[in-house]
């Protein structure tokens, strides 16, 4: 804005000299012109102000599904370099205290009568027994709101659907493969028997 300012006092400047010959005075042409010129240089400064808050600003670049997207390949890679990781730490506090539960829940039971809710590993959508779970293929993202969205995940050999919640700062997962609600049920019911 101080450029735009700047340049506006130079070209008032110039026109007087050139138009009044020293004398200091302007002409309405020239006046209309200089107005001209100072109209455009302030829209066009609006305009990229507008689109620079619209496309840049921090709370909407969260809001993005570009962001999104990369904070979904950010959580695999760093569950690809760790596969013991039950990934808590991006689980929204709702979901992760669910999860927590349905943990606790399984640590009590008998191994040898129950199976427990967990059979395999939830982020990749493996039962037990698969020793690879390849790498990281694709990121869909599918919009809800500007608090909740649906993702699409494609692994080498399993495909996960999670949907994510804005809390706080980041987007956090709030639910895969739509296990919240049998969570729930597990949980309610006293665990399978």
């Amino acid at each position: 804005m101080k450029q735009l300012l700047t340049l506006a006092v130079i070209a008032m400047a110039f026109v007087a000299c050139q138009g009044g010959k020293g004398t200091g005075t302007m002409s309405t042409a020239d006046s209309l012109r200089l107005d001209s010129i100072m109209r455009d240089s302030l829209r066009q400064d609006s305009i990229l102000r507008d689109s620079l808050s619209r496309h840049q600003g921090p709370a909407d670049s969260l809001h993005t599904d570009a962001f999104i997207s990369r904070r979904v390949t950010d959580i695999y890679t760093r569950l690809l370099k760790d596969t013991t990781n039950q990934g808590t730490q991006f689980m929204s506090p709702s979901f992760r205290s669910l999860y927590n539960q349905v943990i606790k829940m399984d640590s009590k039971s008998d191994e040898k009568t129950e199976i427990g809710f967990f059979d395999g590993r939830h982020f990749w959508s493996q039962t037990d027994g698969k020793n690879s779970v390849g790498q990281l293929e694709q990121v869909t993202v599918q919009r809800v709101d500007t608090t909740s969205a649906v993702v699409n995940v494609r692994m080498t050999y399993s495909q996960v659907q999670l949907r994510m919640a804005f809390d706080g700062n980041t987007w956090f997962v709030d639910d895969l493969d739509q296990y919240r609600a049998s969570m729930t049920d597990y949980l309610e019911s006293g665990g399978w028997h």
